[in-house]
């Protein structure tokens, strides 16, 4: 019911998502095995934990999360928040919005849902290929 999300709180959905949470239990071992992996964007020196979420880096960190290549303009742009929230927006994972757009407490809550959802539809495509 939260209006506001924080950077923070997609620290921690992304660290359970990974399946290491266990491992990382606050803000600053989540944000450093992030920047670590890569899904914190360069700009990491701005990634604070009372800062609100943002679309654009909610999107640009799940694309990132769940290895999504993406289609054309990521390919020949390259990762940036605008074009990670228009594929997760076509993927059906992030709803969708402006880059800007702070992101609610139910919207990151439906984005964690949907990705776990894509995250183990890939896991059994793979291993249907194995078969």
């Amino acid at each position: 019911s939260r209006k506001v999300s924080y950077q923070s709180d997609i620290a921690q959905i992304l660290v359970i998502l990974l399946g290491v949470e266990e491992e990382y239990p606050d803000f600053n071992a989540q944000a450093q095995f992030l920047t670590a992996q890569r899904i914190i964007p360069p700009e990491a020196s701005r990634f604070n934990p009372d800062v609100p979420l943002r679309k654009g880096l909610s999107a640009y960190m799940f694309l990132k999360a769940l290895d999504i290549k993406g289609g054309l303009w990521l390919r020949l742009f390259g990762v940036n928040k605008r074009y990670a929230l228009r594929e997760l927006t076509y993927l059906e994972i992030v709803p969708p919005g402006n880059s800007n757009e702070i992101v609610s407490g139910k919207e990151l809550i439906v984005t964690f849902i949907n990705a776990v959802n894509y995250k183990a539809d890939q896991e059994e495509a793979f291993s249907s290929k194995d078969k």
